[in-house]
C-alpha cells in the first residue's frame, strides 16, 4: 500500500502548522495538483479588472507588474520549502504557475517574462520532486497521469467559441487569432490525453493497478467546478469555471481517482461514475487530502 497525501494551491505559502502536519503524517508520496506561485493582492486587482471594459491604470500596472514578480519568487521558495521535506512528490503546474506552454486555455499568450522564471523552476527539479504535466508514470501501486492547467473554457466547439466572440461568456473579447491559437492548443492537449490514458488503461488491465489522474483544473459540470467565492466578482458567482477537456478524458477513460484544485472553495470530494474526484483544497487555509492506494 501507498499512502498519498494531496495538497496544493500555495500561492506562496506553507504555514508551520501544515508544514509540520505533513511531516507528522509521513506520507509515502505527495501529489500537488499545483499553484506554487500567487498573491491575494495581484489576485484582488486582477478579479476588480476582469469583468468589464474598464481600462487598467497605469499605476495599478505597475503595482501588478511588482506583484507579480513577488508572486513568481515567493512559488519558487515554496518549492524548495516542500523539496525539504525530502518526501517523493509528483506534481503539474497551476494557472499561477510559469509555464512554457505555446498557450494557456484560459489566459491567452505565454507572458516573455514567466520563460525566464520557468527556466529557474526546472533548475529547482529532482527525482524527488518532479513535474508531471502531459506525462505517463507507471509507480509500484499506481499509474499516475498527469494534466496541466488547463482553464475555462477549455471547450472548442462551435456553441462555445460564439459565445467567447460574443463576449457573452469571457470577461476580455478574444481576437480571431487568439481563437486560433486556443484551438490548436486544445486539439494539441487532447492529443497527447488521449494516448496518455489509452496507454493507462491497457497497463491498469494487464497489472491491476489504479489510474489516478493529476491537474490542476476541475472537471466541469460538478460541485467542484462552481465559482462559490466571496472574493470573486458577483456577476462571476455561480458559473461553471470548470475544464471541459478534463470532464471529457474523466467521462471517457473512468479513472480511479482524480486530484484536482483550483477551485479554493470546492474542497471535498465527488463521485462520477466509478471515479472519485478529490479536490485537495487549498494550502492557504491549511487543507490536504489523504489516502491509500494498492490493491483496486
Amino acid at each position: 500500500m501507498t499512502k498519498i497525501l494531496a495538497v496544493g494551491d500555495f500561492h506562496g505559502q506553507i504555514s508551520k502548522k501544515l508544514f509540520n502536519r505533513i511531516k507528522k503524517e509521513k506520507p509515502d508520496i505527495i501529489l500537488t495538483p499545483g499553484d506554487f506561485c500567487g498573491n491575494e493582492e495581484l489576485a484582488k486587482l486582477q478579479f476588480k479588472y476582469a469583468y468589464g471594459e474598464e481600462e487598467i491604470p497605469k499605476s495599478v500596472q505597475k503595482e501588478m507588474e511588482v506583484l507579480h514578480k513577488k508572486s513568481r519568487a515567493d512559488g519558487l521558495k515554496l518549492i524548495q520549502k516542500l523539496k525539504s521535506l525530502k518526501i517523493q512528490a509528483y506534481g503539474v503546474l497551476g494557472n499561477w504557475d510559469p509555464t512554457n506552454y505555446p498557450f494557456d486555455m484560459g489566459y491567452g499568450r505565454v507572458r516573455p517574462e514567466d520563460r525566464k522564471y520557468h527556466k529557474r523552476l526546472k533548475y529547482l527539479l529532482t527525482k524527488k520532486f518532479r513535474l508531471v504535466d502531459f506525462k505517463l508514470l507507471e509507480l509500484n501501486d499506481f499509474i499516475l497521469v498527469g494534466g496541466a492547467c488547463t482553464t475555462s473554457p477549455g471547450k472548442i466547439d462551435k456553441k462555445t467559441l460564439q459565445k467567447i466572440k460574443d463576449n457573452s461568456e469571457e470577461p476580455k473579447r478574444k481576437t480571431n487569432k487568439e481563437i486560433k491559437r486556443m484551438i490548436k492548443e486544445y486539439k494539441r492537449r487532447e492529443a497527447i490525453y488521449l494516448k496518455n490514458f489509452a496507454k493507462a488503461r491497457e497497463l491498469s488491465k494487464r497489472t491491476g493497478k489504479s489510474i489516478i489522474f493529476l491537474t490542476h483544473n476541475a472537471p466541469y459540470g460538478t460541485k467542484m467546478s462552481k465559482i462559490r467565492s466571496k472574493s470573486a466578482p458577483e456577476e462571476a458567482r455561480g458559473r461553471q469555471a470548470g475544464s471541459y477537456l478534463e470532464r471529457k478524458m474523466i467521462n471517457r477513460f473512468k479513472p480511479d481517482i482524480v486530484i484536482c484544485g483550483h477551485m479554493h472553495e470546492n474542497f471535498g470530494q465527488q463521485r462520477l461514475g466509478k471515479t472519485l474526484v478529490i479536490n485537495s483544497g487549498t494550502a492557504l487555509e491549511d487543507q490536504f487530502a489523504m489516502f491509500e492506494v494498492g490493491e483496486k
